[in-house]
């Protein structure tokens, strides 16, 4: 049979390129050749051939960038948002906006900023916090990535106004971008009053699992690239005891299978960690199963868990708020799984479900691609 090659390249963040070869057969073809004849229909077009064949002989020169466009092509500005209530008590709802590349006095290390907004969302005042400046005396390195998450924390330390947690996934306290979670105890100006800091060095002595652990649960104190931070959720109190609940994702946790983790961290009133609850890969498996029912689902390498949080709220009514947890390439096909988890108060989960991608775009035209080779 007559076969068509095609390569599917889907790109994630940083340049990591996973390529895939599908094999089609000649009923399969005819399902993406209008989409390869209207490709080449584009390319034979006149506004495509330039002159000389030269692709670049008559592209128009380049603008310059106005200073905003600079700042967002080169900050990631808007990467994160966090609304952290009336900060200035205007009246209105202000937000922390983390931008993880912006210089930060040097190279990439990032800034968050507050924003005071009007009645109509526009901001009329903003506040940086990054090295040496609003307020901030906390050490930040180059690449540090401060402001990939941004969450908000309610008033941790009870003088009144909110504080936030921010991460700095690429930080390298312990190893190379093992990541860290800053504390950032807020003023109503917006600056920051005092700091705590979370890494994942001082997580994992909570836990008892070294941090970067494979399935067996070897490691080292930090493997390196765990990016601890990259994603956060406030979760509310659910132990009782006062302060919140924090959510912290490392989706690169696991010396080699790189499967992911989160982190339930019960903070205390200073920011710092009393306790902290590790979902893993083993988590699923641990879960006592139904008599006759299939083994349990687990995570597998690269799965990438803990790429997204949110908190969901009570979702199954025990009165414990739960978890939504992306996985953004679970699966054997890669298209990612949302896995809700149902949290005991000491943040571990008792039950959870597993969501798959919906079967659609991309996804269910591959499914229609092999079938019609097997049909």
């Amino acid at each position: 049979m007559t076969q068509l090659a095609i390569d599917v390249v889907a790109s994630t963040r940083g340049d990591a390129r996973h390529r895939r070869r599908v094999g089609l057969g000649r009923r399969a073809a005819r399902a993406v050749v209008p989409c390869v004849f209207a490709v080449l229909v584009l390319a034979s077009h006149p506004a495509a051939q330039l002159a000389g064949g030269d692709p670049q002989a008559r592209a128009p020169a380049p603008r310059a960038q106005r200073p905003h466009e600079r700042l967002i092509a080169e900050g990631r500005f808007g990467s994160s948002v966090a609304a952290i209530g009336d900060l200035d008590g205007d009246g209105h709802v202000d937000v922390a906006i983390g931008a993880p590349d912006e210089p930060g006095g040097g190279v990439a290390r990032g800034v968050v900023r507050v924003a005071f907004l009007d009645g109509r969302g526009q901001a009329r005042e903003q506040v940086a916090i990054t090295s040496a400046r609003g307020g901030f005396t906390g050490e930040l390195d180059d690449f540090d990535a401060f402001g990939w998450a941004v969450a908000s924390l309610g008033d941790l330390d009870g003088d009144g106004v909110v504080d936030v947690a921010v991460g700095a996934p690429r930080d390298d306290d312990g190893a190379v971008d093992a990541g860290a979670v800053w504390i950032l105890f807020l003023t109503r100006e917006g600056t920051v009053k005092s700091h705590a800091k979370l890494t994942a060095v001082s997580l994992a002595a909570l836990t008892g699992v070294p941090a970067g652990a494979n399935d067996s649960g070897a490691g080292t104190p930090a493997a390196g690239f765990d990016w601890l931070g990259v994603s956060l959720a406030s979760l509310g109190d659910l132990d009782g005891d006062g302060p919140p609940e924090l959510a912290v994702g490392a989706f690169g946790d696991g010396t080699a299978s790189r499967d992911g983790a989160v982190c339930i961290v019960s903070l205390n009133g200073s920011g710092g960690a009393r306790a902290c609850q590790r979902i893993d890969a083993g988590f699923a498996a641990s879960l006592p199963g139904r008599a006759g029912a299939p083994p349990p689902k687990r995570l597998d390498s690269f799965d990438l868990f803990g790429y997204a949080l949110a908190a969901a709220g009570d979702v199954n009514g025990d009165g414990t708020p739960d978890l939504a947890v992306g996985s953004s390439t679970g699966g054997t096909d890669r298209f990612g799984f949302v896995w809700m988890l149902y949290l005991a108060p000491d943040g571990s989960p008792h039950s959870f479900r597993r969501n798959r991608a919906p079967q659609d775009g991309v996804q269910a035209l591959m499914r229609r691609l092999g079938a019609a080779e097997n049909g």
